[in-house]
């Protein structure tokens, strides 16, 4: 009688998503009517109707034995409040950090293409969630992508605390993965949006992979086609966060059943395998899309891998070098902020203000994160455990070791940060244990740790609040209405302008020519203009790009000739990572400066101010508001 009510709950709960899933498409059935696109759109809505009802299943119908579930409940109203103090300033304010600008450029008009150009099937449904996405309504896109990522600490927490028996550790651990200073850097930036999902449906993967292992028989085929199909679906919203099943997976070694060091490396090695076909069937798949559907690969130059030693060498010193030493730099700022650093800003790089203090900071986390894996290591008696422990490390940050792209960013490590961040508190936990049982103050020890625990918490939570605030909100808003107001008073004033001048970027990270562009035209429209009766530009120093898309190269070519956009090119470098030709500082003379701003103006990438231009210099605000 219970197995036939649990499956009327569990064919409710699928007929609902189904219908839900099947809402978020309303304007795309019309729009991408092609064969190719059906068969995306069939697929698309078979895997995302499995992953919801899956999740809801997991985070509210799961029962077990071992722990209650209404403390799990409990934590997971309390993670939602946590992470509402700390997104409050993104949930309420309107903003647009660079990349917002392309990429919410128009409304979403149902076509499915982009997200196949960039290998991402999936990822163009989600603008369908909310298709209508400007200036004006974007922190509504805001809070889908942060109830996706508190979905992920629903999992997170509820996966912690089934397998340690520890809700305090499970609800520090989910609070620091959600709604830390390094969760706004997930959402903040709202096209990054797919990462969100793909961390939450990666975990769900790795949750029914494990009951999968843990069942024998036609179950455990069915659990492991549902974890496969869950970890495809993850590939095809955004690839780099599905390296989030290593922490999983490591979580999993440290409070399974004890098993000898075969049987463990065999686990393990078969689970990569798991991991390498389901991504092998995603890259198949997506190239059969593309060209059945007729859509390009875009940005091919950033999907090649590495393929010299010399290239792998890089790699190795710059993970170690670089990427480490800025993970463990996030769990810093997690708690303190930026107070220690000296960027205001740390979605990029970021530097300790006092060098010692880095030092010290660092050494005491890394020392923390060897200790948990010694330990472990000791109370298992597994040499494979500690083996396993090390190489997740660099499996937890593996696409940007075995791609050209170096860049670091916040949400690109988000695997290796909470890793680290497992690892750290895990060390920590051994160390107080010993502490506690020589001095044989359990209880003294529980009431502090409560205490000190609703303490970090806080401390997190109005951390990135402040961060949200003044390093995000303020500034890409401020300078989106600093642009709006001059050319809105000038338009007010003025009927004779047909062409829009802007010197210097809107941002010193992500705020070049295409953005700047961007961000006028999304102006223009807010104001109630059309953006195809002006002639917009954006100039660095009046005389020549610093970088312009190679999609440009044909127009150029049919404006200057052939011999002189080969002088042009002359001083310019083409990038393949980001398909686009970049300024090479070659220039040494003024007639050189003074031949390329003749070229420009002529095809109309720079323009020359007179009477009927609005010239709106940046300067003055970037100077007034570092970032």
């Amino acid at each position: 009688m219970d197995v036939l009510k649990k499956n009327k709950k569990t064919v409710f709960i699928a007929v609902g998503c189904f219908c839900a899933i099947l809402w978020t498409q309303r304007d795309i059935f019309t729009v991408s009517t092609s064969v190719g696109y059906r068969i995306l759109e069939l697929l698309y809505t078979v895997c995302m109707t499995l992953i919801l009802t899956k999740t809801l299943l997991y985070l509210l119908m799961d029962k077990n034995d071992s722990i209650a579930d209404r403390p799990l409940y409990e934590c997971y109203i309390k993670l939602f409040l946590v992470q509402m103090l700390a997104f409050l300033p993104m949930y309420t304010q309107n903003f647009m950090y660079g990349d917002d600008l392309w990429g919410f450029a128009t409304d979403f008009n149902g076509n499915l293409s982009t997200g196949l150009y960039f290998s991402r099937p999936f990822i163009s449904f989600f603008y369908g969630i909310l298709p209508e996405t400007s200036f004006l309504t974007i922190r509504y896109f805001r809070i889908v992508n942060g109830m996706f990522l508190f979905g992920f600490g629903c999992i997170l927490l509820r996966f912690i605390a089934l397998r340690t028996q520890n809700l305090r550790l499970a609800f520090l651990i989910s609070v620091m993965a959600v709604s830390s200073c390094t969760a706004v850097d997930c959402i903040a930036y709202a096209s990054v949006y797919p990462i969100n999902s793909a961390l939450m449906i990666s975990a769900l993967s790795f949750v029914i992979y494990l009951e999968a292992r843990e069942n024998k028989g036609r179950r455990k085929f069915i659990l492991l086609a549902e974890s496969g199909i869950c970890l495809f679906s993850a590939f095809c919203l955004y690839q780099i966060g599905t390296p989030i099943v290593f922490l999983f997976y490591l979580i999993a070694e440290k409070y399974g059943q004890d098993q000898k060091d075969g049987k463990r490396f065999v686990h393990a090695f078969l689970y990569l395998i798991y991991y390498g076909i389901t991504a092998v069937a995603y890259m198949l798949i997506n190239k059969a899309l593309q060209i059945f559907i007729g859509v390009a690969n875009g940005q091919a130059g950033r999907g090649q891998m590495i393929n010299s030693l010399e290239l792998v060498r890089d790699k190795i010193v710059w993970f170690f070098g670089n990427v480490c030493p800025q993970a463990l730099s996030r769990l810093v700022g997690n708690v303190c902020g930026n107070a220690l650093f000296q960027e205001n800003n740390m979605f990029y790089q970021c530097t300790f203000a006092e060098k010692s203090i880095g030092i010290v900071l660092m050494v005491i986390l890394t020392t923390l994160i060897i200790c948990s894996i010694v330990i472990t290591a000791y109370q298992k008696k597994s040499f494979v455990y500690g083996f396993i422990a090390v190489v997740a490390v660099p499996l937890a940050f593996y696409p940007f070791l075995i791609l050209p792209e170096s860049v670091f960013l916040t949400y690109y490590a988000m695997a290796v940060i909470l890793l680290f961040l497992w690892y750290a508190v895990d060390g920590a936990c051994a160390v107080i244990r010993v502490v506690v049982m020589k001095w044989n103050r359990v209880r003294k020890f529980e009431r502090a740790g409560n205490v000190f625990l609703t303490g970090l918490v806080l401390i997190i939570a109005l951390q990135s609040n402040y961060y949200a605030e003044n390093v995000w909100v303020n500034y890409c808003r401020d300078s989106y209405e600093y642009l709006a107001n001059h050319i809105s008073s000038e338009l007010t004033v003025r009927n004779n302008v047909d062409t829009i001048l802007v010197n210097g970027t809107i941002s010193p990270y992500v705020g070049g020519r295409d953005y700047v562009i961007f961000c006028v035209e999304d102006i223009l429209r807010e104001l109630g203009y059309s953006p195809e009766n002006y002639h917009i530009v954006q100039s660095d120093n009046g005389y020549y790009l610093l970088s312009f898309p190679e999609g440009e190269i044909a127009g150029m070519e049919e404006v200057l000739g052939h011999e002189r956009l080969e002088q042009v090119l002359q001083y310019y470098v083409h990038d393949d990572l980001y398909g686009r030709w970049s300024y090479n500082y070659t220039i040494q003379t003024q007639d050189e400066m003074e031949f390329l701003k003749e070229c420009f103006e002529e095809t109309g990438q720079l323009a020359t101010e007179d009477e009927h231009t609005i010239s709106v210099s940046m300067n003055g605000f970037n100077q007034r508001n570092p970032f």
